[in-house]
């Protein structure tokens, strides 16, 4: 008689698990539903179609952590980064240049040889390492930086890095990643007295993989979705602030790095000033010339601000008549 009472509770534990687990679940894929709704109408139907939000369960099927160091592992080769062209380059070699930055820099929608990298390599006759990143900020820069197996096909001394910069970078410095744009692309660095530390999430990867979890990050990250960022000004100058401090002790650890690494070489940040703008510390482009950065604004070399007529189909990343008409510029500038 006690067996057959406890199976009945059992039985009715169970049953209130899987109840509980098919409503979890129902409500995560209806959050899922008005995310994707969100995406579209904010994107639009052009770019909704150029990116398609991925299917329900292909969020289920990848590995999502926040820091990315497992996404960045299992990838960092080809798939990740662009490939390399030595074949290409004639003797005598001169000496390789490093790029860094997010799809801008990568080549968003464009093909191998349509990139910035690619295009500098043949203007200069150096090769051209793309370690840019589609998504990225900042701070993908100093983590590859900080671990040298990412740059083990750089066989040579690089004379120059650059890393191209665009103004959503800032944003980047403390956003976690969009739920449905990206799949944990940003890593994330705090400064404590000084020093730069990884932030880390301690909760497994597949936690992270629901989308009652990805909105809540999201969220709680976000700061520049906050509207009391944008009505009180005392809020907003501090967050630029904040993002200046945080980007400046990024900018000088990635430099002090690759001086060790790479003697002498000099480290540039290409300004891709376009009309997407984000707000920017009044003094960051001035400390960080006084820091020994090489500075250029892609608005003084071109003489105007990049325009929707200079980027691909999505409206938003440089088409190849872009990089066309900025190289030249850029090889002028730096005597490559």
């Amino acid at each position: 008689m006690l067996f057959g009472e406890n199976m009945k509770v059992l039985k009715i534990i169970l049953v209130n698990i899987l109840l509980f687990f098919i409503g979890l679940l129902a409500c995560d894929y209806i959050l899922y539903k008005v995310t994707c709704n969100e995406y579209a109408k904010k994107s639009g139907s052009e770019k909704t179609k150029l990116y398609p939000p991925p299917a329900y369960f292909d969020f289920y099927k990848r590995n999502y952590t926040l820091t990315t160091l497992q996404f960045m592992r299992e990838h960092q080769n080809e798939l990740m980064f662009r490939p390399t062209f030595k074949d290409e380059i004639k003797e005598p070699k001169k000496p390789s240049i490093l790029v860094f930055g997010c799809s801008f820099a990568y080549g968003g929608r464009l093909t191998e040889k349509q990139t910035f990298a690619y295009k500098l390599q043949k203007a200069t006759n150096r090769l051209a390492h793309n370690y840019a990143i589609c998504a990225a900020g900042i701070q993908h820069m100093l983590y590859i930086i900080q671990h040298p197996d990412f740059l083990k096909r750089v066989d040579d001394k690089p004379e120059y890095a650059i890393y191209v910069y665009i103004s959503d970078h800032q944003r980047r410095l403390h956003v976690d990643s969009h739920p449905i744009e990206t799949n944990g692309l940003y890593l994330r660095y705090s400064l404590k007295n000084d020093k730069l530390e990884l932030i880390k999430e301690y909760l497994p990867s597949w936690f992270y993989r629901t989308f009652i979890v990805r909105r809540y990050m999201h969220n709680v990250h976000d700061k520049f979705f906050d509207f009391q960022y944008y009505y009180d000004e005392n809020k907003s100058k501090q967050l630029e602030y904040d993002n200046f401090v945080l980007a400046n002790a990024i900018f000088l650890e990635s430099k002090r790095l690759l001086s060790e690494r790479y003697p002498g070489i000099k480290f540039v940040i290409l300004k891709y000033t376009d009309y997407f703008v984000v707000n920017e510390y009044p003094k960051m482009w001035d400390t960080l010339r006084e820091e020994g950065f090489i500075v250029l604004d892609t608005k003084d070399l071109i003489g105007r601000t990049f325009t929707v007529e200079d980027t691909v189909e999505d409206k938003f990343h440089p088409n190849e008549q872009a990089w066309d008409l900025l190289v030249p510029k850029v090889v002028e500038k730096l005597k490559l």
